[in-house]
């Protein structure tokens, strides 16, 4: 059976990338065919050492995207960006069975990014796929971005970024016991973009168990993020190594010097 196939690099799998994935779903079963996402085991960035912020690790990209249709993740080489764009689509068609392709309205592919959607549209036309290009999911009357998510992060505007990606921007990691004061230490997973510095209201989420709501202190992006929670007791025990989100919900009104008091604000 050919496959529709959705295209991109689906960082952060904001409000934009949910609708292409749906239309994806929906073409899939209106013309009788399986929906499969394309995408990269990395960053195509990362295969030219300039990494950005990641708005979510890999392994969580790939597993929520597994979680709407099935994924198919390839890694993104030197080798790989050169492929010109009738090579790749010839690579698509002949691997994946590519029925159809769907792609975002500034989506770009082949060497140095040479085609975009009027080249798959000709590629569609002399090759026999259909081709459906999502136009712009917007916020403000501007099209949602994960390089306009990362761009909110490092201005600390997290209630922006959330009402772009759907739901609260989230940082993977682990906890450690703080200083003398007995607060915790956040240690975000590696290459995630950290908001800028300031105090910011959260939720500390297990990976089983009830959501504990807390205040966060970050200070350069490079240091552990202080964590004070209201209710400890909440937590599962051990915590200490055991993998926690933590989901940002807004900027916290406190200043950072209250938290460090130690004095845990009466709400969170």
């Amino acid at each position: 059976m050919d496959n529709v196939i959705a295209l991109g690099t689906f960082d952060g799998i904001h409000r934009g990338h949910r609708r292409l994935i749906d239309m994806t779903c929906g073409i899939a079963r209106e013309q009788g065919m399986q929906p499969l996402i394309y995408t990269f085991s990395n960053h195509p960035l990362e295969a030219f050492h300039k990494t950005p912020g990641l708005l979510m690790s890999h392994q969580a990209r790939i597993a929520m995207l597994g979680s709407f249709c099935p994924v198919v993740t390839v890694p993104f080489s030197r080798e790989y960006a050169a492929m010109e764009p009738a090579d790749f689509v010839g690579m698509l068609l002949e691997t994946y069975h590519m029925g159809a392709a769907v792609g975002g309205f500034n989506y770009t592919f082949g060497n140095h990014g040479a085609g975009n959607m009027e080249t798959l549209r000709r590629l569609g036309q002399e090759l026999g796929f259909g081709v459906y290009e999502i136009p712009p999911e917007l916020y403000g009357n501007a099209p949602i971005s994960s390089t306009r998510i990362r761009k909110c992060l490092e201005k600390g505007q997290v209630e922006d970024a959330a009402a772009m990606l759907g739901r609260h921007y989230r940082l993977e990691g682990c906890l450690q016991l703080g200083h003398a004061d007995g607060n915790m230490l956040f240690h975000p997973a590696p290459a995630l973009a950290i908001p800028t510095a300031g105090a910011y209201g959260a939720w500390l989420v297990p990976e089983s168990g009830r959501a504990c709501p807390c205040a966060v202190e970050i200070l350069d992006g490079k240091q552990p993020i202080r964590l004070y929670l209201s209710q400890r007791e909440q937590l599962p025990v051990p915590v200490l190594g055991v993998d926690f989100v933590l989901a940002l919900d807004r900027p916290d009104p406190w200043q950072a010097a209250t938290l460090l008091n130690g004095d845990f604000p009466p709400r969170c």
